[in-house]
């Protein structure tokens, strides 16, 4: 009779989310009551060791890496399994305009982020002219606050980079100035 070993297996939960996110890795298949060694990026996170039927699960927190497809990996010398990561970035902009509901020259607008490289500078630009910088902290987020310069009314872009990550909004100028305050 012929009995097969199945491959090493490897499950993310999640498989996507930010710098500085938890990560929970469960593993299979591997050798019994053996040191496991994750990696990311082919940089060691944590070892382990396998359980009595060869399985394990661990957390890590995703390294500080730029936005993309990463690949984890577990290795007991013998066996291996691997499955990618993939790490995002996110920002927003408060308050959004539209033609319907058009912002106006000197409203406050706040870009928020996170996903983006901790201890870089995020430049904020209203079409093309700088208005503001934040530090990224440790976690990868960010918030930067600026009041809107006189401009034309239409379309304006906003951008926020870190040199690496780059997110752009779209800003809406009101076309119809207010009526003039009573006398």
């Amino acid at each position: 009779a012929e009995f097969t070993l199945g491959a090493a297996t490897l499950g993310l939960n999640p498989t996507t989310g930010y710098v500085g996110s938890e990560v929970t890795v469960s593993g299979t298949g591997f050798q019994a009551s053996q040191q496991i060694t994750i990696t990311f990026d082919n940089d060691t996170i944590t070892t382990i060791a396998s359980d009595a039927n060869g399985s394990f699960t661990t957390s890590f927190d995703i390294p500080v890496l730029t936005a993309d497809s990463y690949e984890v990996t577990a290795s007991d010398g013998t066996n291996t399994a691997e499955a990618d990561f993939s790490i995002s970035t996110s920002a927003s902009v408060s308050p959004q305009t539209s033609t319907d509901s058009p912002g106006y020259v000197g409203s406050e607008l706040t870009i928020s982020g996170i996903g983006f490289i901790a201890g870089n500078t995020v430049n904020v630009t209203y079409d093309e002219s700088q208005m503001t910088t934040a530090t990224v902290g440790t976690d990868g987020t960010f918030s930067a606050t600026f009041s809107v310069p006189a401009s034309s009314g239409g379309e304006h872009n906003l951008t926020a980079t870190d040199g690496v990550n780059t997110k752009q909004f779209t800003f809406v100028m009101e076309s119809t100035p207010p009526n003039p305050p009573p006398p």
